[in-house]
């Protein structure tokens, strides 16, 4: 009873951790700072035309785009080509990196109408055009664990852009999944439809489809389950985008799953921050919930300073935190110790693995290269610096009692993860991608590897650079 209530009380303050830690961070809603600097600099403040472009470009630069529309609409009809086509060119920037891409679009295409030779405007009307362009993507993966469980498999990805602020996409993934003594083919099937409101500076996207389990080899029921998501995402001021998601999935991470079917209700927030100075981070927390109304809790955080930024090179450098608790244990013992020295009980998860009070503090980096033809190589990784764990620890039984039990204590661990991602283009609208992983968790050792192949379809005229 006394192990109970201080687990209660420890897995209470888990919750209240993962739900402090995305709200503590969100910035406040009253007005900008932009909007008060807007405010005191209003654009019949600034005549010159000149001046007025050169304040609409800073203003840019700071991202305060509804500032750069009141600067620079004025000058779309000057008589001027030089001046409405400069003028037009940043404004299509500005609805570009605000995510307006239909206006943006209309706002490039003036601008080359007026100054026919800028090839800035024209590359970056083609990234718009080949970022809203139907596309097609096929990939493979394979991917091993020390349980150990194995699973290979692909996937079918093809979207089309109703709108180029709209997209209606279907997929379809199956997977072989084998343990020592068990196999299952997994195939799901989703369709989704996402789209960015812009006055709302609202991003949201939904998923919906079907999951199918049919064992091999082994005695266990067929299954099929819905699946789904929704998640939305608020552009906010200052470079900050907070995210939601409420997700139906598969859960397919142990042998037990093979055996038994589950699907995971999961609701996490996040709020992202990527400022132009060129910093990166987040803050999140979630909630995961199975069928047996268990439910796992988790919290993180991470944050990476820019050291190098020169092309063709980018170095990021810096410190993520993540914490992982679950309500109640799934673990099973079984007689004997875990591997020599660890100090483990011998067992496994079933039917799903159940975090106990995992923390770590980890050393993040990431760096990325660019060479001329196209290519990319990009490279991140995390090592554990402070990692411990409440791990299952065998005990003591009384002579004639049976097997030894086990309880929690507390154990130190290292986890790192490794990530390479080699993209490499083919022609203008085929690309090829290879990517590897390798995580060492609390849990597991895993490896993954994937190769994906992107091809969009390009008009002809885009193609040509026409």
């Amino acid at each position: 009873m006394t192990r109970l209530s201080i687990r209660s009380g420890r897995f209470a303050r888990s919750v209240a951790v993962a739900f402090v830690a995305v709200l503590i961070v969100a910035p406040a809603a009253p007005m900008a700072a932009q909007d008060v600097r807007a405010a005191a600099t209003p654009a019949r403040g600034i005549e010159d035309a000149t001046a007025r472009l050169a304040e609409g470009r800073r203003l840019l630069e700071e991202g305060d785009y509804a500032a750069v529309r009141r600067m620079l609409l004025p000058l779309a009809d000057d008589p001027r080509a030089d001046i409405a086509g400069r003028a037009e060119a940043l404004l299509g920037t500005g609805a570009y990196w605000s995510g307006d891409l239909t206006r943006a679009a209309r706002h490039l295409r003036a601008a080359l109408e007026l100054v026919p030779e800028d090839q800035a405007v024209r590359r970056q009307l083609d990234e718009i055009l080949a970022a809203s362009a139907s596309w097609v993507t096929i990939t493979g993966e394979g991917r091993r664990d020390d349980q150990p469980l194995a699973g290979d498999g692909g996937a079918l990805e093809a979207g089309w852009y109703p709108t180029p602020l709209t997209t209606v996409g279907l997929r379809v993934q199956p997977m072989h999944l084998a343990s020592t003594a068990l196999a299952v083919m997994v195939s799901s099937v989703e369709l989704s439809a996402t789209g960015y409101i812009v006055p709302l500076r609202l991003e949201a996207e939904v998923r919906g489809g079907i999951v199918h389990r049919e064992p091999l080899g082994h005695e266990a029921d067929r299954s099929v389950a819905p699946i789904g998501a929704l998640s939305l995402g608020l552009r906010l001021p200052g470079r900050f985008t907070l995210r939601g998601l409420l997700e139906r999935a598969p859960y397919l991470w142990t042998e037990g799953s093979l055996q038994t079917p589950i699907e995971q209700d999961a609701a996490s927030a996040r709020l992202e921050w990527a400022p132009r100075s060129g910093w990166l981070g987040e803050a999140g927390g979630g909630v995961v919930r199975f069928p047996d109304d268990n439910i796992v809790v988790s919290t993180h955080l991470w944050v990476l300073a820019p050291l190098v930024r020169r092309a063709p090179i980018e170095l990021r450098a810096g410190y993520a935190f993540g914490l992982q608790d679950s309500r109640e244990s799934r673990f099973v013992a079984e007689a004997g110790a875990g591997p020599a020295g660890s100090g483990q009980a011998d067992g496994r998860y079933e039917p799903y693995y159940t975090p106990e009070m995992v923390i770590a503090h980890s050393a993040v980096g990431a760096v990325s290269l660019r060479g001329r033809s196209g290519w990319a190589l990009a490279l991140d990784g995390s090592v554990g610096v402070y990692a411990i764990e409440m791990a299952p620890a065998p005990t003591s039984a009384l002579p004639g009692a049976g097997p030894p039990g086990f309880d929690f204590q507390p154990r130190m661990f290292r986890p790192w993860r490794g990530r390479g991602v080699l993209t490499i283009p083919v022609t203008r609208g085929l690309r090829l991608e290879l990517a590897a992983e390798h995580t060492a968790s609390a849990f597991y050792q895993a490896e993954v590897v994937t190769l994906r192949v992107h091809h969009r379809r390009l008009a002809p005229a885009l193609a040509s650079g026409g």
